[in-house]
């Protein structure tokens, strides 16, 4: 297709401003369209306009501005003629897609969309960083997706097909729904002479992540307010299951000192939906919403079980463990400090190693006599997380500073020990647990909180092991990556 003079020169300008020497263009274009530069002329403005008479006779424009885009992908100029020239180029061009309408879409519409949304993700991983404002929230947005990726992959096969063909690798499907999605990828590829796509299951991380979310709300006459969500698969933002239907909006009211009696009933549900939903290894974390008072609840210490002889293991020792604040999810200031806390860590993550750690990390030694609104401040300014070696304040009131201090800076990490260990070093046993790899990814921290408590609980004098006291307030995943969720909490 031709595209208007106007708009080859807007090209050429664009280029030009995004790659502004001949060396720059020649590297782009070999890096990300995997073409040699053969410039005969010395000047500058006529190798671009050579190279963009090359792609335009070859219908590629589209493949060149995609492959500026990954070079420079800030660039004003080309941003723009990249909008222009999706605009011209219709996306019935594209002979593949001609059949989506007809033959995919029918068998999408009948798949949870949020699984849709994780495969996209799997299949073109840079999809976040070249098309940060795109919304994948419909079957014709996901359309809109694979027309703007056409281009093969770096493993030789088309994206849509990579798509489709994971897709029905999904034993959680139907097999009727699995059979139609295998036979239009064999269609495919044997009417258009293309390579088989390779992504099987066993690309998929190796163990899923789920959580289980026990929220704990004060109501009047020193009772509280109890509602359970799972999150099946982590990598899933959409698919969030009220743990009991009827109930969840109302939840269950009892004593504090009766939730734990509810807990292993939460926890068979949540894994029976998870087998009956994956073949694949999990691993559950139980986060505990607690009000501030109860913060520093031994939960992990609950049982896992009950009714049963076979099996008295504690909550701690089968499942990661960890305490968030059921107060922050009514407090916009709270919710707001915790936006900044988390974009701290975010940063600190890029560039993580033990002195940043020691740097991003305030640790207390003493608590009776400290200033939660200076502690505040402190932590709000540039940290991520606190640490204290120290007992818990005895004092109510010196108790309720110190986590107000924590929720209300907004730091998603602290750690504290509930009591005094003989014949250990706390700073030495705290740099171990918070280190470059527990802090990288919350599931890593969370893996080594599992294996900590296991060291402690197996143990006669269980007491003289870090696990044993180790409390853990940790805000990730955050939920607000989880919008259906956070629609329901907001609702409680």
């Amino acid at each position: 297709m031709n595209l208007p003079g106007p708009l080859l020169k807007e090209i050429e300008e664009a280029l030009q401003a995004a790659f502004p020497s001949k060396e720059e263009l020649e590297r782009m274009l070999r890096y990300e369209c995997d073409i040699h530069l053969d410039a005969e002329s010395n000047r500058y403005t006529l190798i671009l306009f050579k190279v963009i008479q090359d792609f335009e006779r070859l219908n590629k424009l589209t493949e060149l501005i995609r492959g500026a885009l990954k070079a420079n992908p800030n660039n004003i100029k080309l941003n723009e003629v990249n909008k222009k020239i999706k605009a011209i180029y219709p996306i019935n061009d594209n002979f593949i897609l001609n059949s989506f309408n007809e033959e995919l879409t029918p068998i999408l519409e009948k798949i949870n969309f949020g699984k849709i949304k994780v495969i996209c993700y799997k299949v073109i991983p840079e999809l976040s960083i070249n098309l940060p404002d795109f919304e994948i929230n419909d079957i014709n947005s996901l359309k809109d997706l694979f027309y703007k990726y056409s281009d093969l992959l770096s493993d030789g096969t088309l994206p849509i097909l990579k798509f489709v063909h994971f897709l029905a690798c999904d034993k959680t499907l139907e097999q009727s729904t699995r059979q139609k999605l295998q036979n239009w990828v064999g269609n495919t590829v044997n009417e258009y002479k293309l390579k088989i796509p390779t992504f099987f299951e066993s690309e998929l991380p190796q163990v899923l992540q789920a959580y289980l979310l026990i929220i704990v709300k004060p109501e009047e006459n020193n009772n509280y307010r109890l509602n359970a969500y799972l999150i099946p698969n982590e990598e899933d933002k959409d698919n969030i299951e009220p743990l009991d239907i009827e109930l969840a909006k109302k939840g269950i009211l009892c004593t504090f000192d009766k939730i734990q009696e509810k807990v292993p009933e939460f926890i068979k549900k949540s894994e029976k939906h998870i087998i009956n939903n994956t073949t694949r290894p999990w691993e559950l974390t139980i986060e505990f919403f607690l009000p501030i008072a109860h913060l520093n609840e031994k939960v992990e210490q609950w049982q896992y079980s009950y009714d049963d002889d076979l099996d008295d293991s504690l909550l701690g020792e089968k499942c990661r463990v960890v305490v968030r604040s059921s107060d922050r999810l009514q407090r916009g200031d709270w919710i707001r400090a915790l936006r900044f806390g988390i974009d701290r860590l975010k940063n600190v993550r890029a560039e993580l190693n033990d002195q940043i750690i020691q740097d991003k990390f305030v640790h207390l030694t003493e608590l009776n006599s400290f200033n939660w609104k200076s502690l505040k401040n402190t932590l709000e300014k540039d940290k991520i997380g606190l640490k204290f070696s120290c007992p818990l304040p005895v004092s109510d009131e010196k108790y309720k500073e110190l986590f107000k201090a924590i929720l209300i800076s907004g730091i998603p990490i602290a750690v504290w020990k509930r009591s005094s260990i003989s014949n250990m070093n706390p700073i030495d046993e705290f740099n171990k647990f918070l280190n470059v790899n527990s802090l990288s990814d919350c599931s890593k921290l969370f893996n080594l909180l599992l294996e900590e408590r296991k060291l402690a609980y197996q143990e006669a004098q269980c007491e003289n092991y870090l696990g044993y006291h180790l409390g853990v307030l940790c805000e990730e995943p955050n939920l607000e990556e989880f919008p259906d969720l956070k629609a329901a909490i907001a609702n409680l």
